[in-house]
């Protein structure tokens, strides 16, 4: 990951989620917020690192975030992520659809162990 991720990487570490072999997946409660909208969710987090293009991604893994017109894709820029020490780390941006947002995201525990990441055909 590039110098400007340390938020993502304290993140990563304080909630000890990567995991040998299989990488960065955990179960987290998700909080999509604007002015007008609040919703809550319970999904699988999984964070990418695309070494080549030095990209790292946030995908947000449950299906109603779609059905709710809400995004699930989050590509790391430094100026959008906010980590605060050991509760959750919150993401603002702008969408088209929605205005203004912020999604926080608060693992409910470390990482997947490998039966469960296999559930969800991630490897």
């Amino acid at each position: 990951m590039k110098t400007g991720e340390r938020i993502l990487v304290e993140f990563i570490k304080d909630f000890n989620l990567e995991m040998p072999d299989v990488g960065i997946c955990f179960t987290a409660d998700i909080e999509f917020i604007t002015a007008s909208l609040f919703k809550k969710f319970n999904c699988e987090v999984h964070i990418v690192t695309v070494t080549e293009k030095q990209l790292t991604f946030i995908y947000l893994l449950h299906l109603q975030l779609a059905e709710n017109g809400i995004p699930d894709i989050f590509p790391f820029h430094a100026d959008n992520f906010c980590y605060n020490k050991m509760k959750d780390l919150s993401i603002s941006d702008y969408d088209l659809l929605r205005g203004k947002y912020t999604i926080t995201i608060s693992p409910l525990k470390t990482a997947l162990n490998k039966s469960e990441i296999k559930s969800l055909n991630l490897i």
